[in-house]
């Protein structure tokens, strides 16, 4: 599981989008992502995860600031838990 916390924005963006890559290349099972504690997420984060999700698929822990954000975009390849 990869756990992440603050804001996913234009200085963390490539840090996020290696973690997530690394995480999807060492399984073959949903990659799993707690967001539970994303204070900000800009659209650059949104795009990382779009991607990846095209790639591997992706089981997200949203904050409400990701959760509204992913039911506004409408991310359906996305499985969102609580």
């Amino acid at each position: 599981m990869l756990h992440v916390r603050g804001d996913v924005d234009l200085v963390t963006a490539p840090e996020f989008a290696r973690a997530v890559r690394a995480a999807a290349a060492r399984t073959d099972r949903p990659v799993v992502i707690d967001l539970t504690q994303v204070d900000f997420m800009d659209g650059r984060g949104l795009r990382i995860l779009e991607d990846a999700s095209r790639e591997a698929p992706l089981t997200i822990r949203p904050s409400k600031l990701v959760r509204r954000l992913l039911e506004v975009v409408r991310l359906e390849r996305i499985t969102l838990v609580d």
